[in-house]
Order: C-alpha cells, then structure tokens, then sequence
C-alpha cells in the first residue's frame, strides 16, 4: 500500500514556503522626513522631542501653537514618554480632588535627561477627565518650549 522506506522520504520542509515574517521593519526617526509631516501625531511628536535634530525642532515650532487643540494627541504622547526608559530621571503624575470647590487638579512633575532643569506643569478643570487633559497639553507644550529655548 505505501512504501515506508527511507528512499521515498521527503525532507520535511520540502513542499512547504519558509516562515517569512510579513513585518516591515519599523523605520528609525533618524531617517523620517519631519519637513514633509503636515499632520500632528503621537508618533512624530515623540519622536521630533527624543530626535531634536533641526528639522525636528521645526516641526516642533510648527505645531507648538496647534497642540492646545489636540489633547489626545497630546495624551498619547505624554503615555509614550513615560514608557521611554533612561530619557527621564522623574516622572511622577498626581491628582487631587478638592471637594468644597469641585474641582480637580492633575500635576506633573518631570526631570527630562536632554534638559538642565525639571518641568512642574499644574493644570485644573471641573471634571477628572478635563483636569488630566489640559496637564497632558500643558505639559507637551512646555517640553516643546523648553527644548525650543535650548537649541
């Protein structure tokens, strides 16, 4: 019925495609081309602050003024930051809640490695969400400034 012997085996792999990863490689922000970027994003964000090459700090300056109205923009990139070891000596986020007033408060405070100095940001809003958001922009937007006084 079937010829069990050695001299019909096949190798294993014979009939089948090696396992090729399908992944493109993630491309280094060293090569990514900030003066073409017309959108603001996390990703590029991030990357211009940790890159602070000159065509990264002229992205920055241009969207410096437009993060006031990207908060989630400015919450992804301040989640990315944190996750970033070694770049900050400090990075500790507090929320209070006052209960006479109703309001809340969110601060940061952060000792970046690539500045001389730590950044406390302090931001209040009328709900917990409003409260963390405006610390999440005031906090982007004085990194920004701060990197941008540097250079």
């Amino acid at each position: 019925m079937y010829d069990l012997g050695s001299e019909n085996a096949q190798p294993i792999l014979a009939g089948k495609k090696a396992h090729r990863s399908t992944k493109k490689p993630r491309n280094s922000i060293a090569d990514f081309d900030f003066e073409g970027c017309e959108n603001i994003s996390a990703s590029v964000l991030t990357g211009a602050i940790f890159h602070r090459s000159e065509a990264a700090l002229c992205y920055i300056a241009d969207v410096i003024e437009d993060l006031s109205a990207c908060t989630e923009v400015c919450s992804h990139a301040v989640n990315s930051l944190s996750n970033r070891e070694g770049q900050f000596s400090t990075f500790v986020e507090i929320k209070r809640r006052c209960f006479t007033k109703g309001r809340y408060t969110h601060l940061f405070l952060v000792k970046p490695t690539f500045l001389p100095r730590s950044i406390r940001v302090k931001a209040h809003g009328a709900t917990e969400q409003a409260a963390k958001q405006a610390a999440h922009v005031a906090l982007i937007c004085r990194i920004c400034r701060e990197l941008l006084m540097q250079a």
